[in-house]
């Protein structure tokens, strides 16, 4: 017990002499439509006392879901401006644009990065002193020129899997799912956002065998109920 006590005092006298720079944005999620030629949102700075200079960087997912996906950065998105100066307790209103050079027949996945920078503080010899800086991102996905959504599911038994056929990604919200007959029996269900290809089985009790289970999804922002019965293999949503 003295030693858990005297990690936590120390990482507490550590952290009150720290300096945060706090951003955060209006939108963490966005979607580029197939014609939209740019999207806004704004950047904030929750610090009351600091002014950041702050660069964002675009980055594409490849293989989006893969856990051994890469980033790369590239050009094609950016934002206006590329660099700006944001005060304490104020927001800055930033466009992002995507130059749409040729036809895209899958969703596109980019991470948008918005990365602050501080001066050096100039500590006292002996004084103790932590500068924590974070920034903030958003995930944007770029509509194909044709959305197909397409989701089917397989179940045997207890065992259910989610897969995306289609060319979006579709996002299976958490959730409790409860027995009909025993209010008392639930599952929790974690979620998963499913890129095209990308599939998501999750174990119910043996006690859910034979009952109906109903799934809630969000498709393009939209949320959508399906209800998968006791025996089915592959049927289309």
């Amino acid at each position: 017990m003295r030693r858990i006590f005297w990690v936590f005092a120390t990482l507490s006298w550590m952290l009150s002499s720290a300096a945060f720079a706090q951003l955060t944005l209006s939108d963490n999620i966005l979607y580029f439509e197939k014609d939209e030629k740019y999207k806004t949102l704004h950047v904030r700075n929750l610090s009351h006392y600091k002014t950041f200079n702050v660069k964002s960087l675009a980055l594409e997912v490849v293989s989006p879901g893969d856990p051994k996906g890469e980033l790369k950065e590239v050009k094609n998105l950016f934002t206006a401006p590329g660099h700006f100066n944001i005060e304490p307790r104020s927001e800055v209103p930033i466009k992002i644009f995507f130059q749409r050079e040729e036809s895209m027949p899958m969703q596109g996945v980019y991470r948008l990065r918005f990365i602050p920078h501080i001066e050096p503080y100039a500590a006292k010899e002996g004084e103790p002193y932590i500068a924590v800086v974070t920034g903030a991102g958003a995930l944007i996905f770029v509509e194909p020129d044709k959305k197909a959504p397409k989701l089917s599911w397989e179940r045997e038994g207890n065992v259910i899997t989610i897969l995306n056929e289609g060319n979006v990604n579709v996002e299976v919200l958490r959730r409790d799912i409860c027995h009909s007959k025993k209010e008392d029996l639930c599952h929790f269900i974690s979620g998963k956002r499913l890129y095209p290809n990308g599939s998501y089985q999750f174990v119910l009790p043996e006690e859910f065998q034979t009952e109906e289970i109903e799934i809630h999804l969000m498709t393009n922002l939209k949320k959508q109920r399906v209800m998968v019965p006791v025996e089915t293999w592959g049927l289309d949503s």
